[in-house]
């Protein structure tokens, strides 16, 4: 599951990358055709290339809902539970939730992610909340709002969870003012469904202001601007014009007309002068995914003169959006690797990770140029006694508490430079590096005691079998180590349990 993830993010990520350099490779092309045909037309390049990175922008948070949506229908393995146990539901919850945090601190602008199940089958305020913490940069659980408090008609408070509910299809939210949170969003929603059942919504809050940055991060010659519509012509965001009004009460052209030519596919972006201020301009209009319009506008006399920087200008900006997706592509594939490496129940490495980098540092040493002088290593494993007893008799819960605690323990006593891992059920591994014998001797009695006194708060006696394999040759493997240290800890099970047996094998 790591590699095809870290497969799938990988292929994302180039194809993103080979979309950015072959649309930056076709506008520099087309640049310099127009240069020598009209340069007037320069500005509907100019438009279409920040349309089409505005669009990678959105398209990027639609694929982090996407995933989100997928994860969390993944997550409910039994619907019935879901529908009836509220303690199904927030174990739920509290899995879902890691995920969530991590998808939103790698989509760009988010400020807010959620799930939201549906009231009829789960308490009203069901569901996580999540909330970015401007000035620390995490994200912080916040009440989600409780439904059975607002009509379905409540545009101003639920409207985001009742029109997606409603169009059964994804959607993205106009800008609007949350009154629950009291910011200015974006927001793109997913209702997720069961065997075509409405379970609930999932979605992302993107900083409106966020948006509002990218707009006026685009530069158009020296004195152009680039602001945002809707299909009405009315100013979603303009440096000069407030929000809501209408743009054909400020120039003299029919800007629905040409948004019109635009939705009907008959231009994918229309190149319009005008007269603004008493200045001859034009402006270029361009759809975005999520059905608002980007303009850009600029004189007249600046078009002309700046042609050359345009497509200069083009292809910085594509290999600097290059290089921005590939680093957050090395990003994702770091933070899948690291939550794909750990053990969710205990925390330490799982078996793969764990026996991976035994392998590389037993590679690694095998050459008297990397290993460090009188180099030694003590491979442990370990196995909880009467395990089965405190599942079957105790339950289940119980037995995740005891592995738990000696995962717990395990990292009490040994240092960040050893490899704990857990092999399987109640069996952990653990790899000590040059180290003396006694010292080895010395851990695992601690652990060993550290474990029997942590006996005390539980209603049952705990201990530990180990086998030691302590040794300095690295023409091995783990697979061998396992099956000695095995054979050693099996002994001492058959000694009495509660002790271990360490072997020499150099």
């Amino acid at each position: 599951m790591n590699n095809l993830k870290r497969k799938i993010v990988s292929i994302i990520m180039i194809c993103t990358i080979i979309a950015i350099i072959v649309t930056g490779t076709i506008s520099v092309n087309t640049a310099n055709k127009i240069i020598s045909e009209n340069a007037v037309q320069r500005m509907n390049l100019l438009c279409d290339y920040n349309r089409l990175s505005f669009n990678d922008m959105l398209s990027s948070i639609e694929q982090s809902v996407n995933i989100l949506a997928k994860y969390t229908v993944l997550s409910i393995d039994d619907i019935d539970s879901f529908k009836s146990d509220p303690e199904y539901v927030e174990n739920l919850e509290n899995n879902i939730s890691d995920m969530y945090i991590t998808t939103a601190k790698n989509t760009r602008g988010a400020v807010g992610v959620y799930a939201r199940f549906n009231p009829e089958f789960t308490d009203p305020k069901s569901g996580i909340f999540l909330i970015r913490n401007q000035r620390k940069g995490t994200y912080v659980y916040e009440e989600p709002t409780d439904l059975s408090k607002y009509a379905a008609d409540d545009y101003d408070h639920v409207d985001w969870y009742y029109e997606p509910m409603k169009k059964g299809e994804a959607l993205w939210m106009q800008p609007y003012l949350n009154r629950n949170t009291n910011n200015y969003l974006i927001s793109y929603i997913i209702p997720i469904y069961i065997n075509d059942e409405f379970i609930g919504i999932v979605g992302m809050d993107i900083n409106f202001l966020y948006i509002v940055s990218l707009v006026q991060s685009i530069s158009i010659y020296d004195t152009g601007y680039a602001f945002l519509i809707n299909n009405n012509g009315e100013i979603i965001y303009h440096p000069d014009i407030e929000k809501g009004e209408k743009l054909s009460d400020y120039v003299d052209i029919d800007i629905v007309k040409y948004i019109d030519n635009i939705h009907n596919k008959r231009d994918n972006e229309s190149n319009v002068h005008y007269e603004y201020n008493g200045k001859s301009k034009y402006l270029s209009i361009g759809k975005l995914n999520n059905n608002a319009y980007l303009v850009i506008a600029a004189p007249e006399s600046e078009i002309f003169a700046d042609a050359i920087v345009l497509r200069q200008r083009i292809t910085l900006f594509a290999e600097m959006t290059a290089i921005v997706v590939f680093i957050i592509g090395l990003l994702l594939i770091k933070t899948i690797e690291k939550q794909t490496s750990i053990d969710h129940l205990t925390g330490v490495k799982n078996r793969e990770a764990f026996i991976s980098e035994v392998d590389e540092k037993l590679k690694l040493y095998r050459s008297s140029s990397y290993r460090p002088p009188n180099y030694s290593y003590a491979f442990i494993m370990i196995d909880i006694d009467h395990f089965k007893d405190i599942n079957d008799s105790m339950g289940h819960n119980t037995g995740d508490m005891a592995i738990k605690s000696v995962a717990y323990a395990l990292e009490r006593v040994f240092n960040n430079n050893d490899i704990i891992g857990r092999f399987g059920g109640d069996e952990f591994l653990v790899f000590v590096q040059c180290i003396d014998k006694e010292i080895v001797e010395k851990r695992i009695n601690e652990f060993m005691k550290l474990i029997y006194s942590g006996s005390q708060y539980y209603s049952y006696k705990m201990t530990c079998s180990s086998g030691i394999i302590f040794s300095s040759n690295c023409d091995t493997d783990s697979d061998k180590l396992i099956l000695e240290a095995d054979a050693a800890m099996y002994e001492a099970k058959k000694l009495g349990r509660g002790r271990y047996i360490l072997r020499e094998n150099n």
